[in-house]
């Protein structure tokens, strides 16, 4: 299952985002433009890998690779500091 953006590219919305104190967002997107434009309310954003998938090779020849929805820390940290 491939992870999705919320807000994606080319996607607009009629007014500003209402006024959101806490955020939770289950396997984040990096490309997910919903983090650019965030108010600034948000005091606390959660980035979550819930619930957790695990993937079990039984024949390991025809998965020479797998691909995960959890996100890497290169990609969270691009999330958390914005550089969209």
């Amino acid at each position: 299952m491939s992870r999705q953006c919320i807000w994606p590219p080319n996607w607009t919305i009629g007014g500003p985002l209402p006024q959101i104190e806490e955020l939770r967002v289950t396997h984040p997107h990096p490309d997910d433009l919903l983090y650019a434009h965030l108010p600034t309310t948000v005091r606390r954003m959660s980035l979550c890998c819930l619930p957790c998938y695990a993937l079990q090779l039984w024949h390991p020849r025809k998965y020479r690779r797998w691909r995960s929805p959890i996100s890497s820390a290169s990609e969270l940290l691009r999330i958390l500091s914005g550089s969209l």
